[in-house]
């Protein structure tokens, strides 16, 4: 669904809104003459053209840091909720700081106990202390007299650890009997005879049942519904429908250049009334078109035999033509030639449709595939319900048509409300 992009924009399209890239709240409008204004972003330098009906946008510079995003959105009409969400998931993390550690606790040195001054004053120096300066057993100056009762020691304050979000040292976070020790190794288990082989029991022949190995799951694959019979039911009043074409309807790959072709209806103006066929194509992945082409071995076997009946059909009624003189070569034989290739055609064309019409069962996978959507509405009302498999594109689809959503996104069951 192409676009145009609008001439001029107002300034107050921005006013309000951050970036959906950086997230930053730098976007400003620029002007340039002979040229559509743009949008422009002051610090990841991104840009982008408003459509015309002010809806999507087109972006024409993104930075390399966010290729997911690009790849989504550069040069293409998007949403701005769907671009915002795709640069979130690249957008960079802040980097935590680091608080430096709390240093370890050092006890403050020890104060020496004064002698009070009346006592040197007034007693005699006493015969063990002059003893003990001069001899080699002399006592230290800072300890105290042993006639004197030792004062008490100040116990050494708690050690405050730092807060759970600092990084504690290694010497807190490793008990020390594990830095300076080795754990002893466990002693050795005593050595206990095996107790002795019971006697083969005889063999009894039996018939052998088939055993059926058991399939292996299948791997989900990015964006795949992972829920059969869950859907999104987005409810549409009118007849104008858009469908987003940037990511595949079913998986949210991009690009999606396929397009699937669903049945349904859509309301008569109101003046007719009633409801008349529609169908609607939606963009599918490569990937899930091919599977949804996909056909079992039964269904080819069946193609095959088709064609090869239509041919024999047409061949036998080529030659009951010739048999029966139906077609003369007499004049000119081009004339002959055409009768006899509309009636070969004419043979094949409609044995090869009768033919056709019954085959084998459609694949599991291709059915769930084909089905990604369901459209259904009720004859008497304007109202159009879209059943989608796949919960995010509906969020998209809704937004795409929201100035004709009567409901938006709802979780639903498989055939709820929508038969």
């Amino acid at each position: 669904m192409t676009g145009t992009p609008a001439f001029t924009i107002d300034e107050g399209f921005i006013r309000g809104l951050v970036c959906p890239i950086c997230a930053a709240r730098a976007l400003s409008v620029q002007h340039v003459d002979r040229f559509p204004d743009f949008v422009s972003c002051g610090n990841c330098r991104s840009a982008f053209v408003v459509e015309d009906t002010g809806e999507r946008v087109m972006y024409g510079k993104i930075p390399p840091d966010y290729p997911d995003t690009a790849a989504f959105a550069l040069k293409q009409w998007v949403w701005l909720e769907a671009v915002g969400r795709r640069a979130e998931a690249e957008r960079p993390r802040p980097v935590p700081v680091e608080t430096p550690a709390v240093p370890a606790f050092q006890p403050e040195a020890e104060s020496q106990p004064e002698i009070p001054a009346d006592v040197t004053e007034k007693e005699p120096e006493p015969a063990w202390l002059s003893r003990g300066l001069r001899s080699d057993e002399a006592l230290s100056a800072g300890v105290p007299i042993p006639t004197e009762p030792e004062p008490p020691r100040a116990a050494p304050p708690a050690v405050v650890l730092a807060p759970e979000s600092e990084a504690l040292p290694e010497w807190l976070r490793e008990p020390e009997s594990l830095r300076d020790e080795t754990p002893p190794a466990p002693p050795p288990l005593p050595i206990q005879e095996s107790p002795p082989a019971p006697p083969p029991l005889p063999i009894q022949e039996t018939a052998a049942s088939p055993v059926t190995p058991e399939a292996p799951a299948p791997a989900i694959l990015p964006g795949e519904p992972d829920k059969e019979g869950v859907r999104t039911r987005v409810i549409l009043r009118g007849e104008k429908i858009r469908f987003p074409i940037n990511a595949c309807a079913h998986c949210l790959r991009t690009p999606a250049p396929a397009r699937l072709p669903v049945a349904g209806s859509l309301p008569r103006p109101s003046n007719l009334g009633g409801r008349r066929p529609a169908t609607f194509r939606i963009p599918l992945c490569a990937s899930c078109r091919k599977r949804a082409a996909a056909r079992s071995s039964d269904q080819g076997s069946g193609r095959l035999q088709a064609h090869l009946l239509a041919a024999l059909v047409a061949l036998t009624l080529v030659v009951a033509a010739l048999a029966l003189n139906l077609v003369s070569f007499q004049g000119s034989g081009l004339g002959a030639l055409a009768a006899l290739g509309v009636l070969a055609g004419l043979g094949y064309a409609l044995t090869a449709f009768v033919l056709s019409r019954g085959g084998a069962p459609v694949p599991p996978d291709a059915l769930f595939v084909r089905t990604t959507l369901l459209v259904r509405g009720s004859p008497l009302s304007p109202e159009t319900v879209f059943a989608w498999r796949n919960a995010e594109y509906a969020e998209i689809f809704h937004l795409a048509n929201q100035s004709a959503a009567v409901s938006g996104p709802t979780p639903t069951d498989e055939d709820a409300d929508i038969v």
